[in-house]
């Protein structure tokens, strides 16, 4: 707080600089990385497998990671993209970067739902925008819903089976745990069986566990969300984080105290109704929106929820509202500028609806704190 408070101008007056930096930095360490390791891109970028980072774990843990800050960087690209016209060096490596985002994270629908809400919060809460910004916004979102409703099959086909293959028959295991992630009869032709020969001769994996059996395409994810009964695992890791935190709140409406998230969950996890034989059980649930999903879900993401307005509502209860309307009534606010608006605030509200590791991770705290300092100031100012 404090190193902010003094250093907060001038971080401000460089934050342009600082994104061109990282943009510049991450595309040559990933080259360089792709050299040392055999050209390990022409095998995870566009293609049927689990994504750079899954296999790599270099620079970022997960795809998700990743694309939570990729689309905060895009969309401020494209914002700006006229700026960086006359900037040929920089054009490039943005470029290259935009290529890499879209290319390693074509199986994430994280990437495509925080590409939407990036693009959707500049257009809707940027004020005095330019033409050309809004334009080229327009376009991104166009681009981005193609490649995720029509680009999956198109790299399908250009990688002619290359690195996967169709079975619809198949199961998906996480761990030692099997079952399935949906109906086949369903969703056809939905399931992507993963080769990862390739890589593994490139990686050293260790003793890390390989995803066995089948992906499923992200329309298809899409499509469970509003599902009662929901049997896709992302979806419902999700969706369970929004019951935890909605059953907190109306018992704790002050919440239940910093990082005490993972403790209540181990105590609200075992009065959860589970019906049916292992590795197919379901948590049943008397709840309006949800009647089942795979009890798997509550193995996964017991310390964050996946999200963080789960766990700002979990802990902070009434409090974590109020937050929220202040950050919401900032986005309004004509007082900051666009481009810390589309730096900050999208990374905010990726990590908070969509994909978030904690407020200690990605910035997230980071940037609540810089912008609470900013608003004030200029409010103290003006006044």
């Amino acid at each position: 707080l404090l190193i902010i408070y003094f250093y907060k101008n001038l971080i401000i007056k460089n934050l342009i600089k600082l994104v061109d930096i990282f943009v510049v930095s991450f595309v040559v360490l990933i080259l360089i990385y792709n050299f040392n390791k055999n050209n390990i891109l022409v095998d995870t970028l566009f293609s049927c497998n689990l994504g750079f980072f899954y296999y790599t774990r270099f620079l970022f843990f997960e795809n998700s990671h990743f694309a939570v800050i990729s689309a905060s960087i895009i969309t401020y690209f494209f914002f700006y993209i006229k700026d960086y016209f006359n900037k040929k060096i920089l054009f490039c490596f943005y470029i290259l970067f935009f290529i890499f985002s879209i290319g390693s994270t074509t199986i994430t629908l994280t990437f495509f739902l925080c590409m939407i809400l990036s693009i959707l919060t500049s257009l809707i809460f940027c004020r005095r925008k330019k033409n050309y910004s809004i334009y080229s916004l327009i376009i991104l979102l166009i681009f981005v819903n193609l490649n995720f409703f029509y680009g999956k099959e198109f790299f399908l086909n250009l990688n002619t089976n290359k690195y996967f293959s169709l079975d619809p028959s198949k199961k998906r295991s996480v761990g030692s745990e099997v079952f399935h992630s949906m109906s086949p009869t369903n969703f056809k032709s939905q399931y992507c069986s993963v080769k990862n020969n390739n890589v593994k001769n490139k990686i050293d994996l260790k003793s890390r566990d390989l995803f066995k059996g089948s992906l499923i395409y992200d329309k298809s994810k899409l499509n469970h969300i509003l599902r009662k009964d929901v049997v896709n695992l992302s979806v419902g890791i999700q969706l369970y984080s929004l019951y935890f935190a909605k059953n907190t709140i109306t018992k704790y409406p002050f919440g239940i105290g910093l990082n005490n998230y993972s403790n209540f969950r181990e105590v609200f996890d075992k009065d959860q109704v589970i019906e049916g034989e292992k590795p197919y059980q379901k948590i049943i649930f008397n709840d309006l929106f949800i009647k089942s999903m795979p009890a798997i879900v509550l193995d996964f993401n017991k310390n964050s929820g996946s999200n963080n307005f789960s766990k700002l509502i979990v802990e902070f209860g009434i409090l974590g509202l109020i937050l929220l309307t202040i950050i919401f009534y900032m986005l309004c606010s004509n007082k900051i500028d666009n481009s810390v608006k589309i730096i900050f605030l999208t990374l905010f509200v990726n990590q908070l609806f969509i994909r978030g590791t904690g407020y200690f991770n990605s910035g997230f705290l980071i940037i609540i704190i810089f912008m609470i300092l900013i608003f004030f100031e200029k409010k103290v100012k003006v006044n």
